[in-house]
């Protein structure tokens, strides 16, 4: 059945990711080991937990606090 739920993903869960790496979905299911079917269903979102210390480029929804983080790692968002 269909989540409204979305998956949670932490920054301290963007430091896997090699530095100026790009967070989608495709990336996602890889370096963070989360079922590819899931992220069908489920929309992933980046919460401001943890301590972002990488340029990432984000093309996930991500909130308020997650986005100023990023971008004060030297990332952005599209």
């Amino acid at each position: 059945s269909f989540s409204e739920k979305p998956i949670i993903v932490t920054l301290d869960q963007l430091n896997k990711f090699d530095d100026k790496a790009v967070v989608d979905h495709e990336s996602l299911a890889k370096v963070l080991k989360i079922s590819p079917k899931r992220l069908i269903w489920e929309n992933a979102k980046v919460v401001g937990t943890g301590k972002l210390s990488k340029a990432l480029t984000i093309k996930i929804p991500a909130t308020a606090s997650a986005t100023a983080s990023i971008l004060s790692a030297g990332g952005s968002l599209s």
